[in-house]
């Protein structure tokens, strides 16, 4: 049976406002990052709460931030990048 963590999300908004949201995301789960693309696509991250969806417009997103990160990445992710200032 595969471990699960738990990952959080964060969601800055156009607005400068952030959401946090957690969920249980199994260790060998690759598809994480094709869920997010096919949500760009989409253009809305619909995400079923305790007891509601929630759909957010992607065009009032500035950022998402997944901790950690999956292990398998798509192709389109650029690997080993530093932050600088």
């Amino acid at each position: 049976m595969a471990k699960t963590k738990r990952v959080i999300m964060k969601v800055r908004y156009n607005d400068g406002t952030v959401d946090k949201f957690s969920f249980n995301r199994n260790e060998d789960d690759v598809n994480l990052t094709g869920r997010f693309q096919q949500a760009a696509e989409s253009n809305f991250l619909v995400m079923e709460l305790e007891d509601r969806l929630l759909a957010i417009p992607m065009h009032s997103i500035r950022s998402i931030q997944i901790s950690p990160k999956p292990g398998k990445l798509a192709p389109t992710v650029m690997r080993n990048v530093t932050r600088i200032q």
